[in-house]
């Protein structure tokens, strides 16, 4: 499973077991990695979660909670 989120921050709850990709991703590497993997969103920010839709052709909804 994979959390697609914009940031982390001290107050989010997270799950022990995840682990961040701590390089950057190309945006043909982003839209590659949603389209062949199970992704929850975790976007916080609604104009974000439509832009990320748009450019991914996929739908990634705002979702603002802990992961």
């Amino acid at each position: 499973m994979i959390y697609l989120c914009n940031g982390f921050s001290e107050s989010m709850k997270r799950d022990p077991n995840m682990k961040e990709i701590p390089w950057p991703l190309s945006e043909s590497e982003f839209i590659e990695l949603i389209h062949e993997c199970d992704f929850t969103s975790v976007i916080g920010h609604e104009d974000l979660a439509r832009c990320l839709s748009k450019l991914t052709g996929k739908n990634i909804p705002y979702n603002r909670r802990g992961i």
